[in-house]
């Protein structure tokens, strides 16, 4: 990785660490609760709580930030990997419908993936279904839901990876497949937020510097 690409980086991660709303539930340094639709940035980042005084950040700055974050995500949904993982897993679920609490296998492919990403989960619920956890574990909480199992008709086609049974996944894979994608660019973030830390250090590195100057300058007029 060139100087470039390791500073387009920092600048991606310092807007998705700093006000991003949309990830707001993983990010307990910021306070979303503000009146004017204004947010609280904490000046340090401690989990569900502050002992220093928060800075205000304007609703305008939360509008180009979220943006910035949103192309950021955006732009991973449409590396060429992540599209052939996309397009695997939905032929994957079209090719193996299955009605109401007999979803053996779309469970068994939903548990697979998440344990390639790492992410842990509860099975079964209701006999097939699955629950899993992304985030830090603190509040607040947001829950997504999606169904997978398929209806009792035929649409009939020529799609070459369906296969016909009595029964196809006429609802819910594109909800589905959705949710996976962002469960993947979900692990992109942790490494995102792991360079927070190498960010608040040369923030702290510049303000010393500026002190330094600042102290520099008020002794020569003083000359």
């Amino acid at each position: 990785m060139d100087g470039l690409q390791k500073l387009n980086l920092l600048f991606i991660s310092l807007a998705i660490t700093i006000v991003s709303l949309n990830i707001a539930t993983d990010l307990p340094f910021i306070q979303v609760k503000f009146p004017n639709n204004n947010i609280l940035l904490r000046t340090t980042p401690v989990k569900n709580q502050s002992s220093s005084i928060p800075s205000r950040v304007g609703s305008d700055e939360c509008r180009l930030w979220t943006q910035v974050c949103s192309d950021e995500i955006l732009r991973l949904a449409h590396e060429p990997e992540n599209v052939a993982w996309l397009k695997r897993v939905r032929r994957t679920i079209h090719e193996n419908p299955e009605l109401a609490f007999e979803e053996y296998e779309t469970s068994r492919l939903v548990r697979t993936e998440l344990d390639r990403l790492g992410i842990r989960y509860k099975y079964p619920l209701a006999k097939t279904g699955i629950r899993a956890w992304i985030g830090s574990g603190g509040p607040p909480f947001v829950a997504v839901r999606a169904d997978m199992d398929a209806l009792p008709i035929q649409s009939g086609g020529d799609c070459k990876f369906f296969k016909w049974f009595d029964e196809e996944e006429a609802f819910g894979w594109q909800k589905k497949a959705l949710i996976e994608a962002r469960n993947e660019i979900r692990e992109k973030h942790k490494t995102i937020m792991e360079l927070r830390k190498i960010i608040s250090k040369l923030q702290s590195e510049l303000v010393k510097k500026e002190e330094a100057e600042e102290d520099i300058i008020n002794t020569f007029l003083k000359l």
